[in-house]
Formats: structure tokens, C-alpha cells, sequence
């Protein structure tokens, strides 16, 4: 998935959300956001896509309980 084809965010203030870092979308993430309340953030590789977390872990993020 090449030129973040699958952005889903303005071109306006493109620099306030997490890319993907499987395929470098922008995500519904803000960067201000602690990672501890982020779904889709993986702990030693940083925040995914929702797309790219289904395509790996076969299932939505916000169906998973989160350990705190």
C-alpha cells in the first residue's frame, strides 16, 4: 500500500495524527494521545492502522480486552 492511499484524514493538520507503522497511513490517532488509552498500539513497534491490525491479528482492535 503505497503514498498512504488509505489516509482518512484531512490534508489540514496531517501532523496531529499517528501514521501506521506498517503502512504509513495517517490514523484516527492523535499523537497526543497516551499510548496507554491508544487500540491498535503494539508495544516495540508503535501505532497501527485498524486496517493493519485486522490484516495481523484477524480481528478489530476494539474487540480485544486491553491488560492495564
Amino acid at each position: 500500500m503505497g503514498d498512504n492511499q488509505k489516509q482518512k484524514n484531512p490534508a489540514s493538520g496531517r501532523d496531529r495524527w499517528e501514521k501506521c507503522v506498517l503502512c504509513n497511513c495517517i490514523t484516527d490517532v492523535e499523537l497526543c494521545m497516551p499510548v496507554s488509552s491508544r487500540e491498535g498500539y503494539i508495544e516495540g513497534a508503535g501505532q497501527l492502522c485498524r486496517e493493519c491490525f485486522r490484516m495481523i491479528y484477524g480481528r478489530a482492535a476494539g474487540e480485544y480486552t486491553w491488560a492495564k
